[in-house]
């Protein structure tokens, strides 16, 4: 912008930047949300998508008890189309979730509660167990070596001599 100034004679007073000047309106509004909407469920991740009217950031809460988020996700920031990917969920469980925009004026908006529920884990564990060494005597020790996997998530191994659980592992390979 920029303003003169007359007095009755015409004469002109001009402003002694001798240009236009600027101001800044600053944005109240947040973005709004809308197409909020989860997919590629399966046993341990999922896909959470939604649409905002306007650049802003990628934000998901969620846990497994409704109006309780402990967790959070970031995702792509000055973007209109958001996505977040969700790793290490727990399979069959609900997982309740809101997810949250904040454009560049810091105004943030944040969505209704939603929820999913991740699928079962119906695939057994793999599990290979051999001992060192490969042959016996009398008298010599032996070590007992279980190697272990799974599609999802391994728990335990346990190693049981003559039905006594004599070792106990949370990863694999259990020595």
């Amino acid at each position: 912008y920029w303003a003169v100034a007359r007095d009755p004679s015409e004469n002109i007073g001009r402003d002694p930047i001798n240009g236009s000047r600027s101001f800044f309106v600053r944005d109240i509004t947040p973005p709004i949300i809308s197409n909020v909407s989860v997919s590629s469920i399966n046993q341990t991740s999922a896909v959470i998508t939604w649409v905002t009217n306007e650049l802003s950031s990628s934000l998901t809460k969620y846990g497994t008890s409704s109006g309780v988020y402990i967790n959070q996700k970031n995702g792509t920031a000055n973007v209109t189309t958001h996505s977040v990917s969700l790793f290490e969920l727990t399979p069959s469980t609900r997982y309740y979730f809101v997810v949250n925009s904040t454009d560049a004026f810091n105004n943030t908006a944040q969505s209704g509660e939603n929820s999913f529920t991740t699928s079962n884990d119906t695939t057994s564990p793999t599990l290979f167990v051999y001992h060192n060494p490969s042959y016996l005597t009398i008298g010599n020790n032996v070590t007992i070596i279980a190697n272990a996997s799974d599609d999802v998530r391994l728990s335990s191994i346990i190693i049981f001599i003559d039905y006594v659980n004599v070792k106990n592992c949370s990863s694999s390979p259990c020595i």
